[in-house]
């Protein structure tokens, strides 16, 4: 008796493994600019940068094209200022900069870099993981 319920909860544990899986961003698909605003689709997910002044950035992360955007677990004081950008579609990325900050999102698969005015790297998302859902 003892080892049937071993095995039952193991392949018990086993099945849950694959509800639990993530799912990182596919393959960029495309963007759009919309005032302050920058979203980046990649299969069926998009992520969407918003700036709220040259050096500071609110992302938001879609899992789907039906995902809402939430509030922030923050207060952040929302502004009227127009905050100047450039985006620069390269073959294999796309470039967004500020007079403060510069954001790469490299296309294959979608991985996100930031560097300061400076070119020194901030932050970056390794070659394979980076942002993912678990799909539940």
């Amino acid at each position: 008796m003892r080892i049937s319920l071993l095995k039952i909860l193991l392949l018990s544990h086993l099945l849950t493994i694959g509800n639990f899986a993530q799912t990182y961003l596919g393959n960029y698909t495309s963007h759009l600019a919309s005032g302050n605003a920058i979203t980046i689709s990649a299969d069926t997910s998009s992520l969407r940068f918003i700036f709220y002044k040259p050096d500071i950035v609110r992302i938001d992360f879609h899992p789907s094209t039906s995902t809402l955007i939430d509030s922030s677990f923050i207060v952040i004081q929302d502004t009227n200022e127009a905050v100047s950008y450039t985006l620069n579609d390269f073959q294999d990325r796309i470039e967004i900069s500020t007079n403060a900050l510069q954001i790469i999102c490299q296309k294959y698969p979608l991985r996100i870099s930031f560097k300061n005015a400076g070119g020194d790297l901030l932050l970056s998302e390794p070659a394979t993981g980076g942002i993912a859902v678990n799909g539940n």
